[in-house]
């Protein structure tokens, strides 16, 4: 971290210009970091000047990722300490993975890239229900997902507990307001799953039937959701 200048501003360099701070920062945005990397996602990835990663850090499930009754995730925008996570370590995920996308992609991939919407309500399950409706992309759409570790944004490094693992929902996410809001659920290579890591430090295998009021509630850091182990 002796490389990173603190002294700068930044904003995703992907959606505007590098003078906004990372100019300053380039040297270790371009670190590649192994561990950030799932073995089984080949694709994607940009081999320009970042580095990229596959594990992204949980917000929740708010269409605004802060706080709303314990809804938040122990990656929500308010600050959150160990004392926080009510619902309990062992049964809150802290993080889990994504697939990559690209740089200068042509054609949509649902799996991967995020659809660009125009709006949509603040609960979760309308939100769910609204980019269910959308048809097309009417707004275009955006590939560079998950390219820098260093961005702590939901285009590269979070992710919600809207929608369960490797939906066929594709992700939305809405320009233009701060913080970015969005849909952006856990995706991975593995096809039957995703791996999610707990607060106690243990990892989990999810797999894609889980159902989704259980993924909801393991992804809350203090909503008072009971949860079995055995259900995830």
């Amino acid at each position: 971290m002796n490389g990173v200048n603190f002294q700068v501003g930044m904003s995703d360099p992907f959606r505007s210009s590098l003078e906004n701070g990372a100019k300053a920062n380039l040297t270790v945005m371009a670190v590649r970091i192994g561990i950030l990397f799932c073995p089984s996602d080949a694709g994607g990835g940009d081999p320009g000047w970042t580095g990229g990663t596959n594990y992204r850090f949980n917000l929740g499930w708010v269409r605004f990722p802060d706080d709303a009754n314990g809804a938040a995730g122990p990656f929500g925008y308010s600050p959150c300490a160990v004392a926080n996570v009510t619902d309990g370590l062992g049964s809150t995920v802290f993080t889990s993975e994504k697939v990559r996308g690209g740089l200068g992609e042509a054609t949509l991939d649902p799996f991967r890239h995020m659809i660009v919407a125009s709006g949509f309500g603040n609960d979760p399950d309308e939100v769910l229900a609204t980019c269910q409706e959308q048809v097309g992309t009417p707004r275009g759409f955006d590939t560079r997902s998950g390219l820098s570790w260093f961005m702590g944004s939901l285009s590269h490094t979070l992710y919600d507990h809207v929608q369960g693992p490797n939906s066929r929902t594709p992700d939305y996410i809405i320009y233009g307001i701060a913080p970015v809001a969005g849909l952006l659920g856990a995706r991975s290579a593995h096809g039957s799953g995703v791996y999610a890591g707990m607060g106690d430090g243990s990892v989990r295998y999810v797999r894609n039937g889980v159902d989704r009021v259980i993924w909801k509630a393991i992804g809350t850091r203090g909503r008072g959701e009971i949860t079995n182990s055995d259900s995830f």
